[in-house]
């Protein structure tokens, strides 16, 4: 299948790539600063780092493309159709497995940092923004990598990964939007099981935490995490009883049509529930974002609103 993108942000809402994008909101600096564009000084060549989330009740996702190393871009997928709209470029690390799509998909919160700037809002921050853009609608500063991002509940209920302070200064929420920690809540609900899970491939992945999520005709995807370092990740589908090894995977989850969606090598793959998996070089991708390079793009004033 052949990627289409989508063209409603790529014309008018581009300004020049080396200034800061004219949606900042003047009322706050520190807005200024988390979305500042500067000239990278070296492109690095390698595969960008996809990773993605998928709104619990539409068929929307967004996928967080990173790379060169300090930035991050935000891409808007249209499950139904693999459409993609490309959104705005942060100067910084998005943690995906702390940020979440309100069930809807209208809304994302995401945890992000950035270690090599000074910032009024300090190296670390949660924020609510309309997908595909960074632009804040609301704010909190960080407590370190320790604590930070969340999960909606519902479009108007978010859950936050600590017992926060206020809203930054010139940022508000919604009267109607009720706001929780996860020691009120609990962790996020999800569809992979924990443990209790023995790999039949290689020696070289016993050493890992495990974590699965069971689907139709035989098939099921995987997660393992190096318990030596917690840092290196790797991922298989089962599929008749044989773990295939994803080489250069990043990303591994299921959609509402049982799809199976695969994040690697800078490209998303899609696999059709009855189609059986034999490898991935069997697979033609949805799209290759390894070409992506940072640029300014402008949010428009009704993303800006709640």
């Amino acid at each position: 299948m052949m990627i289409i993108l989508d063209d409603s942000i790529s014309s008018n809402n581009i300004s020049n790539p080396y200034h800061a994008p004219t949606c900042i909101d003047p009322r706050a600096e520190r807005v200024r600063q988390l979305h500042f564009f500067r000239k990278p000084e070296i492109m690095i060549k390698s595969s960008a780092n996809l990773q993605f989330t998928i709104a619990r009740d539409s068929p929307i996702a967004v996928v967080f493309r990173r790379g060169p190393r300090a930035w991050t871009q935000l891409i808007k997928w249209d499950l139904r159709k693999d459409r993609f709209q490309q959104g705005q470029w942060l100067k910084g690390r998005v943690m995906a497995e702390r940020s979440n799509l309100s069930p809807t998909g209208k809304y994302l919160i995401y945890f992000a940092g950035d270690w090599r700037r000074k910032r009024d809002v300090g190296p670390t921050w949660t924020a609510i923004s309309r997908p595909p853009y960074f632009t804040a609608l609301a704010l909190w500063e960080g407590l370190g990598t320790w604590e930070g991002g969340g999960y909606f509940i519902d479009d108007r209920h978010i859950v936050l990964d600590a017992a926060w302070k206020d809203l930054e200064q010139g940022y508000h929420l919604p009267k109607e939007m009720q706001v929780s920690s996860q020691a009120q809540q609990g962790s996020q609900p999800s569809e992979w099981i924990y443990g209790n899970l023995r790999l039949n491939t290689q020696e070289q992945f016993c050493r890992m935490s495990m974590s699965h999520r069971s689907l139709p005709n035989d098939r099921a995807i995987i997660h393992g995490v190096d318990k030596t370092n917690f840092k290196d990740h790797y991922y298989f589908i089962r599929q008749d009883g044989e773990d295939i090894f994803l080489e250069g995977c990043t990303c591994l989850e299921a959609d509402h049509n049982q799809r199976t969606l695969i994040a690697a090598n800078g490209k998303l793959y899609a696999l059709d529930a009855k189609t059986k998996f034999t490898s991935l070089s069997d697979l033609k991708p949805l799209a290759d974002f390894n070409g992506n390079t940072p640029e300014s793009v402008e949010c428009p004033k009704i993303m800006q609103k709640w």
